[in-house]
């Protein structure tokens, strides 16, 4: 009878083990590590998406809370002054600060255009064709009057191409070509026709102008954006002389302007004049370029 011998305790244990080879645990591990690799580049970092969402969310909560602030204060301005200048926010009455022209209107209009609110586009637009005048015997700023309703018309009408708003730009900019003293008895087209730098006061009726001895820089100097829009849609030369007044302006000997002007006869030296009597020059930022 044959009996199989078992080894004895400890007996197994002196034999030499067979191992595997490391180059086996070492391609594993490289191919893990090449896996692992082409994932993560397929995708960004979780910090990074992360911080993409987060300024995504504080982008629109910022987004959101300054349409509410817009609706706020127009819905106040619609309830108690619509069609005004402005409102008076602690006794919600309206003033006609401006002239009565219903600058907070106008100047806001194409902002409610880019936020999208069509209602507020829709009742303001209605007013503006049916109840914004300019025959007025009223003494206007030449430079508010243009920067907030010639302004505020004209972009507008860029937002939203109604021609009822071009109609009310085009008017209001006639309207106030007598502060620049155009061309006299010369066609707008003669190579001889120029305006010269603003009055700072007009009457919109009688076409009187008021000056008085020292202008500020931006009366004079900032009245020609929008005059050089407006000649850009509808071609009129006057607008072009109008826009091509900011040459008028002649710099100090330091390359700077000054904050206030003084009127001389000829205007070639309006600039230099404001230099004088210690008035401390400023940079200021040329509009135009070419007219």
């Amino acid at each position: 009878m044959h009996v199989e011998r078992r080894p004895l305790l400890g007996e197994d244990d002196a034999k030499p083990r067979r191992r595997s080879c490391p180059c086996v645990w070492l391609s594993v591990g490289l191919l893990v590590m090449v896996l692992v690799g082409m994932r993560s580049l397929s995708r960004p970092p979780r910090s990074t998406a992360c911080f993409l969402c987060s300024e995504a969310a504080r982008a629109s909560v910022r987004r959101d809370a300054v349409v509410q602030a817009f609706l706020h204060s127009w819905r106040a301005y619609e309830a108690g002054a619509f069609g005004s200048d402005e409102l008076q926010p602690l006794t919600n009455k309206s003033n006609e600060h401006w002239g009565g022209f219903g600058v907070s209107l106008v100047d806001g209009l194409d902002t409610a255009m880019l936020m999208k609110q069509h209602g507020i586009v829709q009742r303001a637009i209605r007013w503006v064709d049916e109840g914004l005048h300019f025959d007025r015997d009223h003494y206007i700023s030449v430079f508010e009057m243009t920067i907030r309703v010639l302004g505020g018309l004209i972009s507008s009408y860029d937002l939203s191409g109604d021609k009822r708003l071009l109609a009310k730009a085009v008017h209001v900019a006639d309207r106030m070509l007598p502060a620049f003293r155009c061309g006299g008895a010369l066609s707008p087209t003669s190579p001889e026709y120029h305006c010269e730098l603003p009055s700072p006061q007009l009457n919109l009726r009688t076409g009187e102008v008021r000056a008085r001895g020292a202008r500020v820089l931006a009366e004079v100097g900032s009245v020609q954006l929008e005059y050089a829009r407006l000649h850009a849609i509808t071609r009129d030369p006057r607008y072009a002389a109008v826009a091509a007044t900011i040459r008028l302006l002649q710099p100090h000997p330091n390359g700077l302007f000054p904050r206030h002007l003084e009127a001389s006869p000829t205007y070639a030296e309006y600039a230099l004049n404001g230099g004088a009597k210690g008035n401390e020059p400023t940079c200021a930022v040329r509009y135009l370029h070419d007219c």
